[in-house]
């Protein structure tokens, strides 16, 4: 199975229920998710309702990217108690995972990983201190950092409004007029897409024609099958105009892992015991974090997820496509999985710098 085809449906399955109330950020990363949520997989007793519903969730399990990716991907794994060495050994070997002791309940050591994976993009995973029945925790990062494949003319940034849905933000509005542009259209959104000069990787941007809440939640709601129709893009000339913004969102998804139907997962007796002697040991919390970067030279990103084991207990004039208004935004590869998927509605506008630093 192809790596799309093993983190693009969980994507969308999560992506669905977090926007369901529309007029929220969303951003996230199915690859760090997916990712994530394997290496708990690797853990699970074998025939258990544990391992089954991962599986029926992740489809398989996801250990590396190809070698070649543009994407860093790193995992870890922060052994405090009670954790089976063969399962340490299993995940440094087929997940490439740092194998690290945690002596205690702070989880500076494994923030202070983070921000190093992601460049400072994700300072913490998380904020408080771990529940003190904490035996590991397994955390995974995405970054990504490119530069457009025809970067935007700085000088052609202009001042304009981002039209939210209850107020108007002040933006610097990038423009670029380019010809042979992916686009696509039809009555409910406006779709471009934009290489990076990697040649393998790109950003999908979705407008919906209509303003308002409801517009978007129209959108998001049936993404899988517009994701699926934009193969058939096709080379116009496009004047695009983009606004430069930064987008953080994040924190627990375990309610929405359950609702994707982990139950006994983070519930069962003897659901872990690849990981564990202890049958008590089961997943307890999910953390996700993303951030984000547009501008004028290309587009950074990062990820992180957190997952805590404890014990119990033709060419027609050019087509305008202004995005001034909230939109969809996807970064995937040139294959079509999806490494970061987001929902931007009140984007971080102000004092963003016209360089990635």
């Amino acid at each position: 199975m192809s790596l799309a085809g093993v983190i693009n449906p969980l994507g969308f399955s999560l992506f669905r229920l977090l926007t369901s109330r529309p007029g929220e950020n969303v951003l996230i990363s199915p690859l760090s998710i997916s990712g994530c949520l394997s290496m708990v997989a690797a853990g699970a007793t074998e025939g258990s309702g544990a391992q089954k519903e991962l599986m029926t969730l992740l489809k398989a399990l996801v250990p590396s990217l190809p070698p070649d990716s543009t994407v860093k991907m790193d995992n870890s794994a922060w052994v405090r108690m009670l954790i089976r060495p063969d399962f340490v050994e299993e995940v440094q070997a087929k997940f490439g995972a740092d194998a690290r002791q945690l002596t205690s309940t702070d989880p500076k050591p494994i923030n202070d990983w983070v921000k190093d994976k992601t460049s400072g993009l994700i300072p913490t995973l998380f904020d408080g201190e771990l529940d003190a029945l904490t035996v590991l925790v397994l955390v995974n990062t995405v970054f990504f950092k490119g530069s457009w494949a025809t970067v935007f003319d700085v000088k052609l940034t202009k001042k304009s409004e981002f039209k939210g849905f209850t107020a108007s933000l002040p933006c610097d509005m990038m423009y670029k007029k380019e010809k042979n542009v992916a686009y696509t259209e039809n009555d409910a959104f406006q779709a471009v897409r934009l290489p990076y000069d990697d040649e393998k990787t790109w950003a999908t941007i979705i407008l919906p024609r209509k303003e308002g809440s409801a517009a978007l939640s129209e959108v998001a709601i049936s993404l899988e099958k517009t994701w699926e129709s934009l193969s058939g893009m096709r080379g116009v000339e496009v004047e695009l105009s983009l606004p430069r913004f930064r987008l953080s969102a994040g924190g627990s998804i375990t309610a929405a892992l359950r609702e994707l139907g982990l139950k006994e997962t983070f519930d069962s007796n003897g659901g872990f015991l690849k990981m564990s002697d202890d049958p008590q040991v089961h997943l307890s919390e999910v953390v996700h974090k993303a951030t984000l970067e547009v501008n004028e030279e290309g587009t950074v990103a990062a990820a992180a997820t957190g997952a805590v084991m404890m014990t119990r207990c033709l060419p027609p004039p050019a087509v305008p496509m202004t995005v001034d208004r909230p939109f969809l935004f996807m970064l995937s590869d040139s294959d079509g999985t999806i490494y970061f998927l987001g929902q931007i509605v009140t984007p971080e506008l102000a004092g963003l710098e016209a360089t990635l630093k």
